[in-house]
C-alpha cells in the first residue's frame, strides 16, 4: 500500500472512532432526560429522589429552609432527608389558608386528594372542601408562574399514589 492509501485509511479510522465517541456521549446526555443529575445518577420519575432533585431542590428551596421568611408552611428542603421528614411529618396547622384545613397532612401517603402539597401545587387538586374538609381551600400562591411543570406535577402525584416512600 502506498502512503496516500495509509493516510486515507487512517482518516477513515479516525472518523469512525470520533463518531463512536460522540454517539456514546450523546447517549449519556439523552439518558438524563428522566432525571440524571451532574453525577450521572438516574432518578426515576415518581420516586422521592426525582421529586426532591427535580422539583423541591430547584424550585422550592429558596423559601423552604430553616429561618426563611416563610408565610406558610415551615418546611425544610435543605436535604432530601429533611425534606421527606418535613413533608410527611407536618400538618397544615398554622398555615393561613382559606377555611379550616387544620389537621390535613402535607403529604398523605397513598391519598393524593388528601395531600395538601398537591392542593397548593397542582391546579386540578385545588378545590373547595379539599380533602373532604368543609371550608378548606388550599392557597393558590404556588399556582402562579414560575410553577412546577406538568412532568413534575405528575411525578409528585405518582409518588404520593405509590405510598410516598423515601426512595
Amino acid at each position: 500500500m502506498s502512503k496516500p492509501t495509509f493516510r486515507k485509511l487512517g482518516l477513515v479510522v479516525l472518523f469512525i472512532s470520533m463518531t463512536m465517541i460522540f454517539a456514546r456521549c450523546s447517549q449519556k446526555n439523552n439518558a438524563g432526560s428522566n432525571g440524571n443529575n451532574s453525577t450521572g445518577i438516574n432518578y426515576t420519575a415518581g420516586t422521592f429522589s426525582y421529586v426532591y432533585n427535580k422539583s423541591l431542590k430547584t424550585a422550592c428551596i429558596e423559601c423552604h429552609v430553616p429561618d426563611a421568611d416563610q408565610k406558610g408552611a415551615k418546611l425544610d428542603f435543605t436535604s432530601q432527608d429533611t425534606a421527606y421528614q418535613s413533608l410527611l411529618g407536618n400538618t397544615v396547622l398554622g398555615i393561613n389558608s382559606v377555611g379550616q384545613c387544620g389537621a390535613l397532612r402535607i403529604v398523605e401517603p397513598g391519598r393524593p386528594s388528601s395531600s395538601y402539597l398537591l392542593g397548593m401545587n397542582v391546579p386540578s387538586y385545588r378545590v373547595d372542601n379539599f380533602g373532604d374538609v368543609t371550608g378548606c381551600t388550599p392557597l393558590n400562591t404556588h399556582l402562579t408562574p414560575p410553577y412546577l411543570s406538568d412532568e413534575e406535577q405528575n411525578s409528585i402525584v405518582s409518588w404520593i399514589q405509590s405510598g410516598a416512600q423515601n426512595n
